[in-house]
């Protein structure tokens, strides 16, 4: 078995400070910490994409990811464009914007065109949420997921699932929602109950057309 810290992205977690708990998954995944594989452990068995991985199960994540998957930025206020360079020594995944979302987002009617923490977007999921779902009956929601290690989000970020659906075209809903139960490791193989995952907010996500509705009618969602 290679050492994590081996593989450069590893090694990249390794390095910066928000990404420590995350380094910690990927060593305890390799010492075998949890009893049951991951939900896709059967399609990584044979080794990594370039590295050993069969056509088969190379189709696999090719289907999953064009169905399922989204990798993706928030979006956050351009005031905190003083803090960038703290923020890419502390997070590894730290972005800021490509040229042509900033000519998208200055053409806009938005004030929001920082990009920041990366998530694994991931449609068709059941939400984790306790209150969303009843008995023989679950919500089908959109997540934004920030725990899988080699995301390796600062705290609180890291600790974060959030669950959106849609309400009308280029309008969704969102649910702010994170765990409290911060001493157990996430691992996929892990029901979601075991982190206490608890609603602290609610959100909007909206297009060009909605932002000019939101504005025309004064809803200040800032304040």
């Amino acid at each position: 078995m290679t050492w994590p810290s081996a593989i450069p992205n590893v090694r990249a977690l390794k390095t910066h400070a928000a990404s420590w708990p995350h380094y910690d998954l990927v060593k305890k995944n390799a010492s075998h910490h949890w009893d049951r594989p991951g939900i896709y452990a059967d399609h990584l068995r044979q080794g990594p994409w370039d590295n050993g991985m069969g056509a088969a199960d190379k189709d696999f994540w090719r289907r999953l990811a064009s169905d399922t998957y989204v990798f993706g930025n928030n979006i956050q206020d351009s005031r905190i464009i003083a803090a960038d360079t703290v923020m890419h020594m502390l997070d590894m995944n730290y972005r800021t914007p490509e040229e042509p979302l900033l000519a998208l987002a200055e053409s806009g009617p938005s004030p929001f065109v920082r990009v920041g923490f990366i998530f694994l977007g991931a449609a068709h999921q059941t939400s984790i949420l306790p209150m969303n779902n009843g008995p023989g009956k679950t919500k089908t929601v959109f997540q934004f997921h920030y725990r899988f290690p080699m995301i390796g989000g600062m705290a609180p970020i890291g600790t974060c699932l959030d669950e959106i659906v849609q309400i009308a075209d280029g309008l969704f809903l969102g649910q702010l929602i994170y765990a409290t139960c911060l001493t157990e490791p996430f691992h996929s193989s892990v029901a979601p109950d075991a982190y206490a995952y608890q609603l602290f907010g609610y959100f909007l996500l909206l297009d060009n057309d909605w932002e000019y509705h939101r504005q025309a009618i004064g809803l200040d969602v800032l304040g």
